[in-house]
């Protein structure tokens, strides 16, 4: 069926932009209106398709919303602008209207294929200029040859601009969307960490529920000595070229300095010289991207956590924001750590002093008995018994460690006693 332009004046442009607008704000997400935008464009410009491109980066862009009920992963993924022929790919310049596409298409490429397949004749093309960077376009295509004018053209350039400042509130909200869905994920991994106080023997497993996180090839937890100069890796997962060593190794002062930041790195044997000996372990792992974080402990540097993947520039700032993420967890696993040995120890402590404490009162008791005269101990076990309460007696770690009732009955008995 031929489509029929109707005649297009200023008011109702501006009738289609003000609906457009309104519909674009019922939601963020552009594809839940899409058919309701597409509609009040059709009153301005007749198409038979329309879609809406989003540019990622120089060499990306996704399909963003359309028209035609789209499956599979070039609806949602990342595909190359080669996808498209030149004469069809989106640019921020103007791009001539497509007057007949069985002529101006290539069918060798991925896009103008599926376009000649799906009875595309003609189309056209209008980037968004709400910003200074290309972030997309919208195009409009129809099964007849040489359906669109210059003045449908520039019909469609206030149109694509609207729709590009909703393309780009989309994009800020998506954005900070995913950053704290990956953030919450990060939660999801606590389970994981409290089932043992000992990181490296989860470590694999944490490795594991990061990959959907943040994707990696290797994994590395690095501990530091300060004092020493000194890191080791105190746990690892995945697989590098070499096997990682858990032997010191020895840093430099500007090493020692950059302990505090986080570190990435996009082309690890482009930017990292062999001249020190920890850059020459991380080249020769065959890694070629880096991203590390520090692990803080009580405001100080306990080491650094790293994620490690073979393809150069995997890691960005927002990776690195749930590498730290990841990082805080495990540095929270090392304080607690720290409270259960001190608990340990000061439960060893109390059970000594309440052991002396008995063996002290027994010797009390005994001595009462004997009388209040000078003892002459034939029991080697007696004879070491005072002896070891004499030095007690003179000791005063006792009150340090929690013998404080141990110490009055020491004192007790050295009132008492006369060794010789």
């Amino acid at each position: 069926m031929a489509l029929v332009a109707s005649p297009i004046d200023a008011q109702s442009v501006a009738g289609a932009l003000s609906e457009i607008a309104e519909i674009a704000s019922e939601t963020l997400e552009l594809q839940d209106v899409f058919d309701r935008v597409a509609a009040a464009i059709r009153e301005l410009v007749p198409f038979d398709n329309m879609g809406v491109v989003r540019i990622l980066d120089d060499d990306r862009a996704v399909l963003h919303a359309s028209t035609i009920p789209c499956k599979g992963p070039e609806c949602s993924d990342p595909l190359p602008l080669t996808s498209w022929s030149p004469r069809m790919r989106p640019r921020p310049g103007p791009n001539p209207i497509i007057e007949d596409a069985q002529i101006e298409f290539d069918p060798a490429f991925h896009f103008d294929a599926k376009a000649l397949q799906g009875g595309v004749r003609s189309a056209m093309w209008e980037p968004f200029r709400s910003t200074s960077t290309l972030r997309g376009g919208v195009w409009l295509a129809a099964y007849q040859p040489r359906a669109f004018t210059e003045e449908h053209q520039e019909v469609l350039r206030p149109i694509a601009a609207l729709l590009g400042s909703a393309v780009e509130h989309w994009r800020i909200w998506d954005t900070d969307r995913r950053r704290r869905d990956r953030l919450d994920r990060i939660e999801a991994l606590l389970g994981t960490l409290a089932e043992s106080l000992d990181v490296s023997r989860v470590f694999q497993r944490l490795s594991d529920g990061m990959q959907p996180i943040l994707p990696h090839d290797m994994m590395c937890l690095t501990e530091l000595n300060v004092r020493a100069g000194t890191i080791r890796i105190k746990a690892s997962a995945g697989q590098a070229d070499i096997r990682p060593s858990d032997s010191p190794v020895e840093l430099t002062e500007l090493e020692m300095e950059r302990r505090t930041d986080l570190e990435i790195i996009n082309d690890i044997p482009a930017e990292i010289a062999p001249d020190t000996e920890r850059q020459r372990l991380i080249i020769s792992s065959g890694m070629r991207s880096w991203l590390r974080v520090p692990v803080w402990l009580s405001g100080e540097i306990k080491g650094g956590l790293s994620f490690f993947h073979r393809e150069p520039s995997s890691f960005n700032r927002e990776d690195a924001e749930v590498a730290q993420r990841l990082a805080d967890r495990i540095a929270l696993t090392y304080s607690l750590a720290r409270l259960a040995e001190q608990a340990r120890i000061a439960t060893e402590s109390r059970e000594r002093a309440e052991r002396l404490e008995a063996t002290v009162e027994t010797l009390v008791h005994e001595v009462a008995s004997r009388g209040r005269g000078r003892i002459v101990g034939t029991s080697p076990s007696w004879r070491d018994s005072l002896l070891a309460v004499g030095r007690v007696a003179s000791s005063d770690t006792t009150v340090r460690f929690g013998f404080q009732g141990v110490k009055p009955k020491v004192m007790q008995l050295g009132s008492i006693l006369r060794l010789g």
